[in-house]
């Protein structure tokens, strides 16, 4: 039936292929989790902002996602077990305890260290930048809400309780809600301090569309209405400001909702975040 279609699916084929050179070929076997940047030759890439000597959230995020839906379709043990461990380092590694917002960047082993923007990058080839590409130590609203939801649907695959991680998918919320949401105008800002007020107010697609996802998700697994508020007001802003007569989204605007960056996709939009 299905099943058996799906396990020899050219997709499904394909995706084993991919896990199987990225486990030989980028995963760090000493300390867990995988690099950041490598060479089509897979030599770690070279440069000051490469990013060969760093990890980050944003990778292991999406590792997270891509093997969950990896481990659906081929229930292999080998999967399940890489998921779980990308799994593990985003709850021990990755949340801070103190706020309950999702980290940035850290060292090989681990450390947090002060973030740069990374070649390869969206914002590294918006061609804006300096010579100086170190960043101030920030949070990604949309991140830490992305992430929440994300946690819930390896939980599911994996097979454990849905309330695990429920304090920590609402912590996440709860910074996004504290610093994050606009209250005046509905939709989260780009970034700010872990602790503290958002230091970009502007407001970008993908943010938003994981905003939409993560909130719902939060009201959905703790109840709490403020999380239902949050998605409805980010759903007045996204579907007044942002999204286009086409229907795809345009990528910036103000905190009020002026565009800043009317296209509705550039070589680095991701057509996932506004289709969740």
């Amino acid at each position: 039936g299905f099943k058996k279609f799906v396990r020899s699916n050219i997709a499904v084929d394909a995706a084993r292929s991919t896990f199987d050179a990225l486990h030989v070929h980028s995963a760090d076997v000493l300390r867990g989790g995988y690099y950041e940047n490598l060479n089509r030759d897979w030599s770690p890439a070279q440069g000051q902002w490469s990013g060969s000597d760093r990890k980050s959230l944003d990778i292991h995020m999406h590792l997270l996602e891509c093997y969950t839906e990896l481990t659906k379709a081929t229930e292999s043990d080998v999967h399940r077990r890489r998921l779980a461990e990308v799994r593990e380092l985003l709850l021990d590694r990755m949340i801070d305890p103190a706020t309950g917002a999702g980290g940035n960047q850290y060292d090989l082993a681990w450390n947090p260290v002060e973030p740069i923007v990374i070649d390869r990058t969206w914002i590294a080839e918006s061609g804006v930048l300096d010579d100086d590409r170190t960043v101030a130590t920030t949070t990604s609203y949309g991140h830490n809400l992305e992430l929440g939801w994300l946690l819930v649907r390896a939980e599911q695959v994996l097979g454990l309780p849905l309330r695990t991680d429920a304090a920590v998918v609402q912590r996440l919320a709860d910074h996004a809600l504290e610093f994050g949401y606009d209250s005046a105008h509905g939709g989260v800002f780009r970034e700010g301090p872990p602790a503290g007020p958002a230091s970009d107010r502007d407001k970008e697609f993908w943010q938003n569309g994981e905003a939409l996802v993560g909130f719902l998700e939060g009201y959905r697994l703790v109840g709490d209405p403020r999380n239902l508020d949050a998605f409805e007001g980010t759903w007045r802003f996204v579907s007044q400001h942002m999204i286009g007569p086409a229907g795809e989204w345009r990528i910036r605007t103000t905190e009020d909702g002026a565009v800043l960056d009317g296209a509705l996709g550039n070589q680095w939009t991701g057509g996932y975040h506004t289709c969740r």
